[in-house]
């Protein structure tokens, strides 16, 4: 992309500043994708993926990926959208049904843990397979050194994320790992 130039529908930095830091919250999907196969050698054969923030705030902490919903964007397009950019990979989908994936519930967080306020759909969905060469291509904004497959979460993991994982997470499976 060019210097100066933003990708349509996105904001510049003033703009979401002052509409997210002042006027509204902002809507979000967050994604707790599980696998079952793992990615490279590295990787546990399965667990949540979870990655590391390049950006503040909490730069350096773990999370479970998650992106602001664009204007127009269906959430299920959100989705889709955070597992190919954040995680460089594909949710398992069925023809006729579409994307698999169940609505654990929504997560507020409070203004003091990001740059305004956020809310969260919670959506656990598993991984049909990771994108390979072209696939990859200006889509995955992380280095893959950056992405984990965990069983425990790793430290520092962002506190508010941990709270959510516990309480949405917790009724669905054993989290006393969490």
């Amino acid at each position: 992309m060019k210097q100066g130039r933003k990708k349509k529908g996105w904001l510049s930095k003033s703009e979401y500043r002052y509409i997210y830091g002042k006027k509204v919250p902002r809507l979000c999907v967050e994604l707790i994708a599980f696998t079952k196969r793992p990615a490279n050698k590295t990787m546990k054969a399965s667990g949540i993926m979870v990655v590391k923030r390049e950006i503040p705030p909490r730069k350096g902490y773990w999370h479970v990926p998650g992106v602001t919903i664009l204007k127009g964007e269906a959430v299920q397009a959100a989705l889709l959208r955070c597992a190919r950019e954040e995680l460089g990979v594909k949710l398992r989908q069925n023809v006729k049904r579409g994307l698999l994936s169940t609505f654990l519930g929504y997560w507020e967080y409070p203004k003091k843990d990001g740059f305004g306020q956020a809310v969260s759909l919670v959506f656990a969905s598993e991984v049909e397979r990771h994108l390979r060469g072209k696939e990859l291509q200006n889509e995955s904004s992380i280095p893959k050194e950056e992405v984990r497959v965990v069983n425990e979460l790793p430290k520092p993991f962002i506190s508010s994320q941990r709270r959510m994982l516990r309480s949405l997470w917790s009724s669905r499976r054993d989290s006393s790992h969490i």
